[in-house]
C-alpha cells in the first residue's frame, strides 16, 4: 500500500472508530480522537495536531479530551520545555474501561434494589423490569471480576509469549 492509500484508510478507519463509539452513546469525537490516537504512530500526541488533523475546533477537542480522560481511556501528559497540551492512551485502556463498567454494574444493581423496596406492594408483573434488571446486574456484578481475572491472565500469558 502507498503512501497515499495508507494516510486514506488510516482517515478512514479513525472516522470508523468515531462512528463505533456514536452507536455506544458517546460523542463521535471520542472516536475519533481514541482512533487518532490508537493509529498514531507517535504516543504523545498534541492537541494542536488532533485539532489539525481531525478538523475541528480547540474547543471540541478540549471539551472531548476532558470526557477521555474522565473515561479514564487517556491522559494528559506535561513535556517539559512545552505548553501545549499533550495525550497519549492510557496504559491498557481497554481494561480500565471494563474495569469501570463494573462499577456501573453495581450501581444500576443498587438503583433497581431500590425500585423493587418502593414497588413492594405491586403485582409481580409491575415490578418484572426492575426484577430483571435487578437479576442482570447482580448477574454481571458477580461474574464480571473472573471475567476480568481471565483476561489479565490471558493477556499476560500472551505478553509474556510474544517477549520470549
Amino acid at each position: 500500500m502507498d503512501q497515499e492509500q495508507s494516510q486514506f484508510e488510516r482517515k478512514r478507519l479513525i472516522e470508523e472508530y468515531g462512528l463505533l463509539f456514536e452507536m455506544e452513546g458517546a460523542p463521535r469525537m471520542v472516536g475519533r480522537i481514541i482512533g487518532y490516537l490508537m493509529l498514531s504512530p507517535s504516543a504523545l500526541v498534541s492537541s494542536a495536531e488532533l485539532t489539525e488533523a481531525l478538523q475541528v475546533t480547540k474547543g471540541a477537542i478540549s471539551t472531548t479530551s476532558r470526557l477521555l480522560i474522565q473515561m479514564e481511556l487517556i491522559e494528559r501528559v506535561n513535556v517539559i520545555g512545552d505548553r501545549r497540551d499533550y495525550f497519549r492512551l492510557k496504559q491498557r485502556p481497554w481494561s480500565h474501561s471494563f474495569k469501570r463498567e463494573l462499577h456501573l454494574y453495581s450501581a444500576y444493581r443498587r438503583i433497581a434494589e431500590q425500585g423493587l423496596q418502593l414497588m413492594e406492594d405491586c403485582t409481580p408483573d409491575r415490578k418484572e423490569a426492575l426484577q430483571e434488571m435487578y437479576e442482570l446486574y447482580t448477574f454481571f456484578e458477580n461474574e464480571f471480576p473472573a471475567l476480568i481475572s481471565r483476561w489479565e491472565a490471558t493477556w499476560t500469558k500472551q505478553r509474556n509469549s510474544k517477549k520470549r
